[in-house]
């Protein structure tokens, strides 16, 4: 369960600073149900649709603000143009040099697993490396959690972009 404690408060960020479990829930659901083309003209029709604010694009992709504040999402894409992965943050971006943030990062992600496994069921992978990730894999695209030293975040991915990556073709 996250604690009580607000990033937002610590880093002197104001605004919302973390998803609450049912936005978290419905962006897992939404993720794994999007049908679209993966193509980088749709991002502000994508963005749109999630209520998210396009910050800026370039090259197809893009940065934006999910509510979370700046920076708070991005689409990128792959070599070939299309879009390969869409991330939002879970949270604010803690300051990794503080021991309560990192706990605070962790519990987060830990329960953000919890909640996406009793949406969409078991992860079809569970990644421990040093940026870890729980994969949700579909038939063309893979929904995830990944959390980084400063951030966890949910995925949407093209399947293709994944297989890539894991033959080191990227």
């Amino acid at each position: 369960m996250p604690t009580e404690r607000f990033v937002g408060e610590v880093s002197g960020m104001s605004g919302p600073d973390e998803l609450v479990d049912q936005e978290i829930v419905d962006l897992a659901m939404s993720f794994r149900d999007l049908r679209w083309s993966w193509d980088p003209a749709e991002i502000g029709e994508l963005a749109k649709r999630f209520g998210w604010t396009v910050e800026f694009e370039y090259k197809g992709s893009a940065q934006l603000d999910t509510g979370l504040g700046m920076a708070s999402g991005d689409i990128h894409c792959d070599a070939s143009g299309k879009v390969a992965k869409i991330a939002v943050a879970l949270c604010s971006y803690i300051d990794d040099t503080s021991p309560s943030e990192r706990w605070y990062l962790h519990d987060r992600f830990v329960h953000a697993v919890e909640l996406v496994t009793r949406a969409l069921a078991e992860p079809t992978d569970r990644l421990p490396k040093e940026v870890p990730e729980v994969w949700w894999r579909g038939v063309e695209s893979t929904v995830g959690l990944a959390r980084s030293s400063t951030v966890a975040r949910i995925f949407l991915a093209s399947n293709a972009h994944l297989d890539k990556l894991a033959r080191g073709e990227m």
